[in-house]
């Protein structure tokens, strides 16, 4: 009998000093901030971006600023990357949603009211490139349409348009 109180105590010892060695796990500099995601075909500048991301959280910047930031670098490589494959007068956008912010996908682009040429589609991510620079190869106003189901025919302001140009677009229902 005593060996046993004997064993019971020193159990009871030992489970007591383990509970009050335990160190509190360290948080994470990502904590309460949701990692962004997007598709963009971009791997390793997503995978780079991702660490300045985390990097940016790990010194105090706020959540916000830090996503924020992502984008705008995401983005920016994005436009790079497609204006390296068009001719001289082109232009780029993102398409998205107007309620959700979601990007729209296989939106077809036409310049000029559309008939049966679509002449871009946006990809998964809601980007396109429309390269005028083969067709019309001169600056002027054109209006861009976005036609895609499930949405009505819709156009942005007729622009004055010359070299390369961003113009992103949000669809509404």
């Amino acid at each position: 009998m005593s060996r046993r109180l004997v064993l019971v105590a020193v159990l009871a010892f030992v489970l007591s000093a383990c509970s009050q060695s335990q160190v509190a796990p360290t948080p994470t500099p990502t904590a309460g901030c949701p990692e962004p995601t997007r598709v963009t075909g971009l791997t390793p500048t997503d995978v780079s971006n991702l660490a300045t991301w985390k990097q940016d959280l790990a010194n105090g910047v706020s959540c916000d600023k830090a996503t924020s930031d992502y984008v705008t670098r995401l983005e920016d490589k994005k436009s790079e990357q497609l204006f390296a494959n068009a001719s001289t007068f082109a232009m780029i956008g993102r398409v998205t949603d107007a309620v959700s912010g979601a990007p729209v996908e296989q939106v077809c682009i036409t310049p000029g009211k559309p008939g049966a040429i679509c002449w871009s589609r946006t990809d998964r991510d809601g980007w396109y490139l429309l390269d005028l620079g083969s067709v019309f190869a001169h600056e002027g106003f054109y209006e861009i349409f976005f036609v895609k189901a499930g949405y009505p025919e819709q156009h942005s302001v007729s622009r004055m348009l010359s070299g390369h140009a961003r113009i992103d677009f949000q669809m509404t229902k």
